[in-house]
Parts: structure tokens; C-alpha cells; sequence
């Protein structure tokens, strides 16, 4: 029997947000915790909105570009701002100290980007896009995602080449660490492509008509975005090589977003295939059968958990009521080691190959339990 996979996901986010990242020694001890316990692979994700948390040659530092204004943000997104910048100051990199440390303590790190991770105003206000999204975004609207009515959508799209391209240029630049791999989490965020010009222009070539003449679930205007998306996956597998893909995605509307990951399977474009819920708290269930049908044999199937399961992120009017001393309540709980381990045993039982957590980075009670728990299948 071989040994499930363990991932985690560390979403490069609150670990600086509350200050456990202020020295680079919190980093490391970020990623020591894991030492034993069993866990394969620690994802360490390198975007916050479509800035960065890593001194990068091409993309912008969280906290630096013409419209960031912090004043009106949340605490601990200052905190990030002022601890990267004392990081950029000094030269010191965060990337480099978690993929360092991780070879230390003999953890595989994948670097992680969430693949459409734009922001608009109308989560918490003008802040947050200002903030969290690179100067880039404002200066080129024309990329943005159109929708069926005409309107634009607030992110980018991958129909667009020199989005494609911005992309696998961070893709390109993060393989050029000695990283063990790489993570694309397409469940952060949906959707990837719309009604864009050059994919309405493709399929009124293919097809004869406009895309627009016919349901939104018609299959030949699916196939026509996953055509895009598969296009640039196997971009992704020429950069990457040999080092291994991991790909995240809902398991329900994945061939909507354009998103064909039996072909992925089929051609060897992933490695591990990661399938999860978007939008839904965790304890969710669902029938595996068909993704392990899709993925015998091509590639791993893991079980993608949510730990969050009530609450919500902080806005920053609750964290100035906070910082006067009012009481916030954002009723946010998390699974715990028991649900974990009998969930995992269920999945492994119907034929996933391993579990990834994701929202519970530093439970390193977790990452032992669940440890203890495969050998203990295994004996």
C-alpha cells in the first residue's frame, strides 16, 4: 500500500498579517513545525491579490505601487506592508528562507499562486483593490474578463495572450528557485475566461456563429475555453519539466471555468490533481468515483479540505471597532483532528490518494495526527 499524500497550504498571508513573519526566524518556524510529522509537500503561496510576498524582479511588492493608500485597511495588512518592506530594505527573501528551510527539515515546498487573485472594491471597499492589486491591473483594462451582457468583470483574462503571458512569467521566475515543484490553485479564484474577444472570434472561426447564439453550457463553447486553458497548462508542464504540477480546482463547475482536467490527466500536464469546493465551508462530501476513474493511473487524486467552517474575514470597520476596545465576533471555527482523520480514512477508502488542507497552516497537532493515523492504516 503506498503512503497517502499530506499537503498543506500556506497562504503567504497570515503569518505576516499577525506578525509571526516580523523576523525571518517566524518563517522558519513556520515551516520547522513540520519536521516528523509526515507531512510530503508544504505550498507557500507567493501572491497576495495580484502583488507578491518575495522580492521578484518583475512583480510588485504587497505595499508598494502608485494607488496603495493603507490608511484606510486593516492592521495587520500594514503590518505585512511595513514587515516586507523592512525584508526588501535588507534584502532579505522570504521565498528564498521558506524553500531553505524546508529542504531543512525535509518537507517538499511547492510554490503556490492563486490564479485569478484580482480583488474588486465591492468585498470591503476601494482599499482592497487599491492595496491588493498590481499597478498593472488599473493599466489595462482591456484584458479584464467580458461577461455574456457586454459588461466587464472585475478580473483578467486568460483569453488575452499577454495576461497568459504575465502568468507563466511568474510561473517562470518562481522554477527558477530550486523549488520542488509547483502549485496552481484555480479554486482562488473563479472564473478565467468569459466572452472575450479573442475566444468569441476562435469559436465565430470554428463554428460559423457567435458564441452568444447559443446556452452558456452549450459544449462546443466550453470546449472553446478549455481549448485556452489547456493551451496554457501545457506551457506550464514545458517550464516546469520534470518537477511536478499540482492543480486545485471545484469540483463542480471546473469544465464551466475552462478548466479540462481529464485532458490535464490524459497528457501529463499535472501531477496531482486537487478537488475541492469553492465558496463552501469545510465538511463538504461528494462522490469521488468519477475523479478517480479520471485520474487512474495519470496522476494523484487528493482530497481537498477547507478547515474554516463559519465566520468571516475580518473586514477593517471591525478591526477599527477592535483596536477602540469593541468586541467583534466573526464566528469562525475550524475542523478538528477528529474530523480530519475520519474523513481521511473515508476518502482514502474510496480511492483518493492523499488529503491537502488548506486554511489550517500552522495546526502542526494536525500534520502529526494525521501522520500517526496512515501508519497506523498502513500496519
Amino acid at each position: 500500500m503506498r503512503k497517502p499524500t499530506i499537503m498543506f497550504n500556506n497562504d503567504g498571508h497570515e503569518g505576516f498579517y499577525f506578525g509571526m513573519y516580523a523576523e525571518p526566524d517566524g518563517i522558519e518556524k513556520s515551516i520547522a513545525i513540520f519536521h516528523g510529522t509526515g507531512v510530503h509537500i508544504l505550498e507557500w503561496c507567493v501572491n497576495m491579490g495580484s502583488k507578491v510576498n518575495f522580492l521578484s524582479d518583475h512583480f510588485e511588492l504587497f505595499g508598494r505601487g502608485e494607488r496603495v493608500d493603507l490608511a484606510a485597511a486593516r492592521r495587520g495588512d500594514r503590518i505585512i506592508a511595513e514587515t516586507l518592506d523592512t525584508y526588501a530594505r535588507k534584502g532579505i527573501d522570504p521565498l528564498g528562507i521558506a524553500v531553505r528551510k524546508a529542504r531543512d527539515v525535509g518537507v517538499s515546498l511547492f510554490p503556490s499562486i492563486r490564479m485569478n487573485q484580482d480583488y474588486p472594491s465591492g468585498w470591503m471597499g476601494d482599499w482592497v483593490p487599491n492595496n491588493y492589486n498590481d499597478s498593472l491591473y488599473f493599466d489595462t483594462p482591456h484584458v479584464r474578463i467580458r461577461n455574456r451582457d457586454g459588461s466587464f468583470h472585475y478580473k483578467r483574462s486568460y483569453a488575452y495572450q499577454e495576461y497568459r503571458d504575465r502568468i507563466l512569467l511568474l510561473i517562470k521566475e518562481l522554477l527558477n528557485y530550486p523549488v520542488d515543484g509547483i502549485s496552481l490553485d484555480y479554486v482562488r479564484h473563479s472564473i478565467f475566461v468569459g466572452y472575450d474577444a479573442p475566444l468569441v472570434e476562435a469559436f465565430r472561426q470554428q463554428h460559423g456563429f457567435d458564441p452568444h447564439d447559443v446556452p452558456e453550457d452549450d459544449e462546443r463553447w466550453i470546449a472553446c475555453k478549455c481549448g485556452v486553458m489547456t493551451s496554457f497548462m501545457r506551457q506550464v508542464r514545458e517550464l516546469a519539466g520534470n518537477r511536478p504540477i499540482s492543480a486545485r480546482v471545484d469540483r463542480r463547475y471546473y469544465r464551466q471555468y475552462g478548466l479540462d482536467i481529464a485532458a490535464w490527466a490524459d497528457e501529463g500536464l499535472i501531477d496531482y490533481l486537487i478537488v475541492a469546493e469553492e465558496f463552501e465551508y469545510g465538511g463538504y462530501t461528494f462522490d469521488l468515483a468519477p475523479f478517480v476513474a479520471m485520474t487512474r493511473g495519470k496522476c494523484q487524486l487528493i482530497f481537498g479540505e477547507e478547515a474554516v467552517c463559519s465566520g468571516h474575514d475580518l473586514s477593517a470597520d471591525e478591526d477599527k471597532a477592535i483596536a477602540s476596545g469593541n468586541k467583534v465576533i466573526t464566528a469562525r471555527t475550524k475542523m478538528g483532528i477528529l474530523d480530519y482523520t475520519g474523513r481521511l480514512e473515508q476518502f482514502l477508502a474510496e480511492g483518493a490518494d492523499g488529503v491537502h488542507i488548506f486554511n489550517d497552516p500552522f495546526h502542526f497537532e494536525l500534520a502529526y495526527a494525521l501522520h500517526r493515523f496512515v501508519q497506523a492504516e498502513r500496519s
